[in-house]
């Protein structure tokens, strides 16, 4: 019976000694919780400010509408402000944290710079020509990373080792309402007052269409789009790329959103040669609608463009679209890129081979090392005989897909 108790102790111990082993983890998952959340604050609040930043940088004929507070306790927080496209932007007003956060600032040469190393990228507008952006910045795997625009993500000079500690800013310490302009107070003592134009509005409703993952919004050839405008003010206009064409019309009735124009979109039937037009943006793809109101403007854009004209399988395939071989599906995303066709048609590995000769001879011949993938097309159908000699056995383990192919055996493998 002794033993028995002492048994019974020993498993009572390790009960408790584990217990207090599972509190310390969970404070310890807590705790990374609670730094990873704070992280994901600061890089919302850096990405929000620099956004507004660039806006104050860079309008681009995008005026304010109406600026609302966001209140905490009775305390002004933030600043949202609604531009004349209907972008709604979010202004933070913090004191100096201390995560480690990139410094972002402007060199006198107008560009953006990153804890003091230049980006190369413009960040102030000017008369006749734009900013090029603003960074964007994440942080992966405990490090900084920036990207401009839908550009690659690439690491931030001493961007390492991202440490907790307290949110803060690095740009603002002031932003009010000034009768009718928003005031806005930077860091280093710079004073932007930017104009409030309550009844000056120009937002192209883009809800209900779908674009690329370029941002076009892709019509066919000859055919005509249309999409809703939000429209305030005076004198609105459309310019479009030449060979396309593009028309406001007033609605009747503002449908539930607000929208009071459409805009129609006439893509060009085919090419069409350079022309010399007054109503020709001046770009290959942006449609811009504009309002004014006194002296200020008001402008939104869509970029528009045709399909590809893609002539080959090839081209197809490298494009993103999917080949289909009876009810095979072949993307580039699955099978990767495009093998080149050997000149002397002697296949030396596997993956996807397009032919573009009718009658071209291959000779496969890998051994038992095999293959994983194995797909022989024709490019065009003018391409329907593809013949294909067989010196060894085929070893593959995912997929083996031939269309227009024929296969010789040589004897020893008959």
């Amino acid at each position: 019976m002794k033993y028995i108790k002492s048994y019974i102790l020993f498993f009572l111990m390790v009960f408790a000694v584990t217990g207090c082993t599972t509190d310390d983890l969970k404070d310890d998952v807590n705790g990374l919780k609670d730094r990873v959340t704070l992280i994901e604050e600061q890089v919302k609040l850096l990405n929000d400010n620099l956004a507004v930043i660039a806006y104050i940088l860079d309008p681009q004929n995008k005026t304010i509408s109406e600026v609302k507070n966001v209140t905490d306790n009775g305390e002004v927080t933030q600043k949202k402000i609604v531009l004349s496209d209907g972008t709604e932007l979010t202004l933070t007003i913090g004191k100096p944290g201390t995560i480690n956060e990139p410094e972002v600032t402007v060199g006198e040469d107008k560009m953006w710079y990153i804890n003091g190393e230049p980006t190369g990228v413009i960040a102030v507008g000017e008369p006749g020509k734009n900013g090029e952006g603003y960074p964007e910045f994440r942080v992966q795997d405990g490090n900084w990373q920036v990207r401009f625009g839908d550009g690659a993500w690439e690491p931030v000079f001493g961007g390492e080792n991202v440490a907790d500690g307290s949110l803060g800013d690095q740009f603002f310490v002031k932003a009010e309402v000034v009768d009718d302009n928003f005031v806005v107070t930077m860091t280093d003592g710079t004073v932007h007052t930017l104009p409030i134009v309550a009844d000056l509005a120009c937002a192209i409703d883009k809800t209900d269409i779908t674009l690329d993952a370029e941002g076009f919004w892709v019509i066919e050839k000859g055919a005509r789009g249309e999409v809703p405008v939000k429209i305030t003010g005076e004198n609105p206009q459309v310019t479009y790329p030449q060979g396309w064409r593009a028309t406001l019309s007033e609605l009747e009735t503002a449908d539930d959103k607000g929208n009071n124009y459409k805009l129609y979109i006439y893509a060009p039937a085919a090419a069409i040669k350079t022309m010399n037009t007054r109503a020709a943006a001046n770009n290959t793809s942006d449609i811009t609608v504009q309002v004014q109101k006194g002296s200020l403007w008001a402008v939104d854009k869509i970029k528009v463009k045709t399909p590809k004209e893609l002539n080959t399988n090839e081209e197809r395939y490298n494009d993103g679209q999917t080949i289909r071989v009876g009810g095979l599906e072949i993307t580039r995303e699955l099978y990767g890129d495009v093998k080149a066709v050997p000149a002397d048609g002697k296949l030396t590995e596997g993956g996807v081979y397009f032919i573009s000769e009718s009658g071209k001879r291959l000779t496969y011949s890998l051994g038992i090392s095999g293959v994983e993938s194995l797909v022989i097309l024709p490019n065009t159908e003018e391409v329907s005989d593809i013949k294909l000699i067989i010196t060894s056995q085929i070893y593959f383990t995912n997929t083996l897909a031939f269309q227009n192919v024929n296969l010789n055996l040589l004897a020893e493998l008959i």
